[in-house]
């Protein structure tokens, strides 16, 4: 009997052991869906703020089920959530929006944590926490990335962004989801920030390539655009990927530090071409259109003060259809500036910290040009005004500001308690002028 007993319980435990197992190896076998499947009736689990933890397709059957696949460190997806919120207290039990999201739930309730003590109410919303399943039936490139499942359990609409208006869900729900703009994010190529762009495939096989420091046109399916300083005692290389000339040019002049979109005066009659305010699928579209290009440059460390010199030679040369150039002009500025004698930042010393997450900042034993780059590179990037430090304050600091970055009145209070303030001041600064050469 005890071989038999030993035998059953065994089996007994492998059973237990097969199911996640089974379950996972269903998530990675899964058919990705497209316009028109009809959804197998999954299980979903992991669900917060909402009635059970787990659910399958078939519960949201009779209901218009939007499904919001989102990230916390996705600045679009974080702009909808007072939108998708709003569009689901509107159609109230006609839908359901379920946001989905690939990071655990302490990284996400974290986040909602922060952002709704800054913004205040509540987001009613369900939230699906460490997804692997849902993302295996849809996957996708960019986010925010929206999947629009009928009452029935059929794909209707794959969608970015700009479709999730009320207009389009009245549509949807009176059975027009084909007039909605369907997404199309493209086959992804690897792409490693560490290697050459366009060498041995790296991005992709180069057939776009222009001019060799490199120079190509929009290469479809090259993700992550925007662009790369590696600068290490190997190499210097700064590269773009399908980015905008006037980005291209914002770095190429920024030798002498970071340039933002507000630190350009474009005086052309074509502002199109260089730079555009269209977003997600339009803005795709729009870069594809001759509008956007790669490059790099590559150069030995001995020779990096040159590596800003040759790109400015290189856009000149193809790019003569403009001039660009560095020029004083009196400005608006957001100056950073103390307001009294009473020194309330300097560090106490310990190890040197930069620490930015929504709604809080922290200097430890940094110097103040960290919060002057912080709000420039991203915090304040679409602000009219610059920001330059007027302190005059050259030691390293300690200081946690507990404020939303990108709103002047709420940094101000913030700022209060250690004898600083941003002011709107005129100064004479350099600013890139950007010119048609005729």
């Amino acid at each position: 009997m005890l071989p038999y007993i030993f035998y059953l319980a065994l089996a007994f435990v492998l059973l237990l052991c097969w199911r996640p197992a089974h379950a996972q190896q269903n998530a990675n076998r899964v058919k990705p869906m497209q316009v028109g499947d009809q959804v197998p009736d999954v299980l979903i689990k992991r669900i917060e703020n909402y009635k059970t933890s787990e659910a399958q397709i078939s519960d949201f059957n009779g209901k218009l089920l939007v499904l919001d696949f989102w990230a916390s460190w996705c600045g679009a997806c974080i702009s909808m959530l007072p939108r998708i919120d709003s569009l689901q207290r509107q159609f109230d039990d006609k839908i359901q929006i379920l946001p989905v999201a690939y990071q655990s739930s302490e990284v996400i309730n974290d986040f909602l944590d922060r952002y709704q003590k800054k913004r205040g109410g509540r987001i009613v919303l369900p939230e699906v926490m460490s997804d692997t399943l849902l993302h295996a039936l849809f996957p996708h490139t960019y986010l925010p990335h929206y999947v629009w499942i009928s009452t029935e359990g059929k794909v209707l609409s794959i969608t970015g962004m700009e479709e999730m208006t009320a207009e389009n869900i009245q549509k949807v729900l009176d059975g027009q989801a084909n007039t909605i703009r369907q997404k199309v994010d493209g086959k992804a190529i690897a792409y490693d920030t560490k290697k050459p762009l366009f060498i041995n495939g790296n991005g992709g096989d180069g057939k776009n390539i222009v001019y060799h420091s490199v120079l190509s046109g929009y290469t479809d399916g090259l993700v992550n655009s925007g662009y790369t300083i590696m600068d290490d005692s190997i190499e210097v290389r700064i590269g773009f990927r399908n980015t905008t000339l006037q980005s291209m040019f914002q770095v190429a002049y920024s030798d002498n530090g970071y340039l933002g979109k507000n630190r350009v005066i474009l005086n052309v009659n074509t502002p199109s071409k260089l730079t555009s305010t269209l977003t997600g699928q339009s803005y795709n579209d729009w870069r594809k259109q001759g509008n956007a290009f790669c490059y790099e440059v590559k150069m030995p460390p001995h020779r990096r003060k040159e590596a800003h010199e040759i790109m400015k030679q290189d856009f000149a040369r193809f790019f003569n259809q403009y001039k660009a150039g560095m020029q004083k002009r009196n400005t608006t500025c957001l100056v950073l500036k103390r307001t009294d004698d009473i020194d309330r930042i300097k560090t106490k010393g310990g190890k040197s910290i930069m620490s930015a997450q929504y709604g809080q900042f922290t200097l430890q034993n940094k110097n103040l040009l960290f919060l002057v780059s912080q709000l420039n590179v991203i915090s304040m990037q679409n602000s009219p005004y610059p920001v330059i430090d007027g302190t005059g304050y050259s030691e390293p600091v300690d200081l946690m500001l507990d404020a939303n970055l990108s709103d002047v009145a709420d940094l101000n209070k913030a700022l209060k308690a250690y004898g600083l303030a941003l002011v709107e001041e005129v100064r004479e600064i350099d600013m890139l002028v950007i010119a048609d050469n005729i």
